[in-house]
């Protein structure tokens, strides 16, 4: 028969048509350094401009805010047949509020990817100074692309107006929704927002849920019922969408969550890996409040279960470190408040 070589065929040819895009725009997320409980996270963000020949030039921002950063300009190159990203930091141009001298520039090796509608940029990175090829430090990096930049847009980038392709799920009435995979939880920052990666991962079941109902009108959970609920954060918001990335805090060991929004679950058994969990979801008048649950399924090899959340709302980035254990479950809380009109 000759099904079988056509398929084969087909199947051979598939890499070569896999990574047709275009990477110009924004890219934004982050990248971590150290292990364990020496773990950090910083935000990065990258303005590229991508060349008919795959060459790649633009800045690139390692911040924790606004007025705490160091910006270079960077090039590289992108490979569309393997989808692989090579970029440099070249040169410091700006830094904010940091010692000049203590700047470290980096080196991204990365893949690109495309999944459910959102592209991602994940890899490693490794740090060195200017006069240097010496390496001082390695680590994950995870980026996806965004409509917004938290600092001032590129020349390049000012006629371009760039498509994320993000798929929005949203939580209506006689509706079901879904959500996307990849996992980390954390504590406190609120920098200026936009999206993040998200991989599938198949050890991670989404539960379709019909819209959410107010807290006092859903049975208790037993595993809410009889754990201890610590309250970790409350965030305030003025914006209606709500968008939830979970990743392992720490080393990967392991770690499992399930999630529950209003005493509804809507991640169940999600893996904890460098790649996130993603949900979304959006405020409904009629209930502006969202208690966020986060369930350890085990302890993992390392106890305790520890996760990195991370909130984008009110066009801004919530961190949240959350540690749970099988007493003891770590919530969040979401209120509306309808933004003020002048």
């Amino acid at each position: 028969m000759t099904i079988r070589p056509l398929i084969i065929f087909l199947l051979l040819q598939l890499p070569f048509f896999s990574f047709a895009q275009n990477l110009t725009g924004i890219w934004k997320g982050y990248f971590s350094s150290g292990f364990g409980s020496d773990k950090k996270y910083y935000s990065y963000e990258l303005q590229i401009e991508e060349m008919s020949n795959g060459h790649i030039s633009g800045v690139s921002y390692s911040y924790l805010n606004n007025d705490f950063y160091g910006k270079t300009a960077v090039s590289g190159s992108f490979n569309d047949k393997t989808g692989k990203l090579d970029i440099r930091e070249n040169k410091l141009l700006e830094v904010k509020a940091v010692d000049k001298n203590s700047v470290l520039l980096m080196s991204l090796d990365m893949n690109y990817s495309k999944l459910s509608g959102k592209r991602t940029l994940s890899g490693f990175y490794s740090s060195f100074r200017s006069n240097s090829n010496q390496i001082n430090d390695q680590g994950a990096i995870e980026l996806s692309s965004s409509d917004k930049s938290d600092f001032s847009r590129e020349a390049f980038l000012q006629k371009k107006k760039h498509n994320s392709n993000l798929v929005v799920t949203k939580y209506k009435k006689k509706t079901k929704t879904s959500t996307t995979h990849t996992a980390t939880l954390s504590t406190v920052s609120g920098t200026s927002v936009s999206e993040k990666s998200s991989v599938e991962n198949k050890n991670e079941q989404v539960i379709n849920t019909q819209s959410l109902v107010a807290v006092d009108k859903m049975p208790v959970p037993f595993v809410i019922k009889n754990r201890t609920n610590k309250l970790i954060q409350t965030i305030v918001t003025h914006t209606k969408d709500v968008d939830v990335d979970f990743f392992d805090n720490g080393e990967i060991d392991g770690d499992s969550i399930s999630l529950y929004l209003n005493n509804r679950q809507v991640i169940k058994s999600g893996r904890l890996t460098r790649n996130a969990i993603n949900f979304k979801t959006e405020i409904e008048d009629n209930q502006p409040n969202l208690d966020f649950i986060l369930v350890a399924e085990n302890l993992g090899r390392i106890p305790p279960n520890s996760a990195l959340m991370v909130i984008y709302t009110n066009h801004k980035r919530y961190e949240i470190f959350i540690e749970s254990d099988l007493k003891t479950n770590g919530q969040v809380r979401i209120i509306y408040e309808p933004p003020t009109t002048k």
